[in-house]
């Protein structure tokens, strides 16, 4: 485990920022001129047809189509029951690793969510059975438990981890195997879109609407 390769991609310009959060939102039922919902996670309040939260969640209308929200400049029609986030719940084994199954470009393939990451990295071995072209991606060098190894900048359409999908997320895919790097390193590039919240060996990831 210990000699898995941590990713520290050698690029300009490579640091990634803070994105601002909007708040998240979930409606639990609906009424004609009003919503209850719950805002980040809080207790559940009822929301009035014209009222905006003071977390800036605005309730513009309620129809037989669903309720419409405007938060943060963006628009969501959701029903009781529907969020504008999503969430998965993961459980760490014994070393205190966090490993899945993830999906990248539709592929189910084994993860390790790992903030130590620049980005989704995967071996060389699994990118050429996915068909990703990666030899055509800007040419890096990464520094691995091993020593310095040839990566390349990709692309991927999309990768999932529960039923949180990002589309078109900036990746790398290092020059080795599978036996060098078996797993897809679920890295910042998609952990900066989402909150984690850890308790013990439970670990929670709430898609971020941004």
């Amino acid at each position: 485990m210990r000699n898995w390769i941590r990713i520290a991609l050698l690029v300009a310009g490579g640091t990634l920022g803070n994105p601002v959060a909007a708040a998240s939102l979930h409606v639990k039922a609906l009424a004609f001129d009003s919503a209850e919902v719950v805002i980040d996670g809080g207790e559940a309040r009822h929301l009035w047809v014209g009222e905006t939260s003071p977390e800036g969640v605005l309730l513009r209308s309620v129809s037989d189509d669903g309720a419409l929200f405007e938060i943060a400049g963006k628009v969501w029609r959701l029903k009781p029951g529907q969020s504008t986030f999503s969430q998965t719940t993961l459980q760490a084994n014994a070393q205190g690793m966090f490993l899945l199954n993830a999906r990248v470009n539709g592929a189910p393939l084994p993860a390790l969510i790992d903030t130590g990451a620049t980005s989704v990295a995967i071996n060389s071995e699994d990118a050429y059975q996915l068909g990703i072209h990666y030899l055509g991606g800007q040419r890096v060098q990464a520094r691995t438990a091993s020593g310095p190894a040839t990566a390349y900048l990709i692309t991927f359409a999309s990768v999932q981890v529960g039923d949180i999908v990002l589309a078109n997320v900036p990746g790398s895919v290092i020059d080795v195997g599978r036996r060098e790097l078996p797993v897809v390193l679920i890295g910042m590039s998609f952990l900066r879109h989402v909150d984690m919240q850890r308790s013990d060996n439970t670990m929670v990831l709430r898609r971020r609407d941004d």
